[in-house]
């Protein structure tokens, strides 16, 4: 018996019913935020773009890239151009506690981001 393509097409929908339609970051509230002493730095993630502020510079706009999951840990990296040429942003959040002695508060996320090659440690929520 010779099914008819149409009905293939019926069943197509249940075929991504169980794939994630929310980010793993961002998530349903639509930000992600971060921050870390030493320089102070804070980074906040949007569907939209990456902002990256570092102490006493201009706030850096980086397009938005989805996260690549391993394990307990998400990974980010986007770039931009500049007059400099392109600056590389790598971000690294695994889901382990994190204490800010700033804040002296609990996070659920240890953060790290890599400008360039300079590497900043933080925690995010």
């Amino acid at each position: 018996m010779k099914l008819h393509p149409a009905i293939f097409l019926l069943f197509l929908p249940m075929l991504f019913a169980g794939c994630k339609t929310t980010d793993p970051i961002v998530g349903v509230e639509g930000q992600y935020s971060c921050e870390g002493a030493n320089p102070f730095w804070k980074l906040d993630i949007t569907k939209e773009e990456i902002s990256f502020l570092l102490l006493d510079q201009e706030k850096e706009i980086f397009p938005y890239e989805m996260p690549v999951e391993t394990d307990n840990r998400k990974l980010i990296v986007t770039s931009r151009e500049t007059a400099e040429g392109k600056v590389w942003l790598k971000i690294s959040i695994e889901e382990s506690a994190c204490y800010t002695s700033t804040v002296g508060k609990k996070f659920p996320y240890k953060v790290e981001v890599d400008r360039d090659g300079k590497v900043y440690y933080g925690c995010g929520e």
